[in-house]
């Protein structure tokens, strides 16, 4: 009898979401809201996608030069799954405000995955 080759659980560990659009704030919000999701899947999983995907979603919220505000606001938001209203409690500020600093975030890091997107471009690579 033979071994097996072929891996019988790879479809299972991949994680398959598509995200169109991360030049824009609309795409950076799906990608962060399933960042946990991202990183399980690469870490538990073995899904070297998501792994990828979490590796370049944390250099471009790190290219973004984020506020200390906002990166607390992603943290509460999208690493520990309150929602704006709970963490707008935590912060010790309005559900507004947690809502404008998201926003002005997705839009940072949007314009850093643009700013790839062009890098690639040039390159002849996208």
């Amino acid at each position: 009898m033979g071994a097996v080759t072929k891996d019988l659980h790879e479809r299972d560990r991949q994680y398959t979401t598509d995200y169109p659009g991360l030049h824009t704030s609309t795409g950076v919000k799906a990608l962060l809201r399933d960042y946990t999701k991202l990183r399980r899947n690469a870490y538990d999983k073995g899904d070297y996608d998501a792994l990828v995907m979490a590796i370049d979603l944390e250099a471009a919220i790190e290219a973004a030069r984020l506020t200390e505000k906002q990166r607390e606001v992603l943290r509460l938001v999208y690493i520990e799954g309150l929602t704006q209203e709970e963490a707008a409690g935590e912060a010790g500020i309005g559900q507004n405000t947690v809502s404008e600093r998201i926003t002005a975030s997705a839009v940072k890091i949007a314009n850093v995955y643009a700013d790839w997107r062009e890098e690639l471009a040039m390159d002849g690579e996208y």
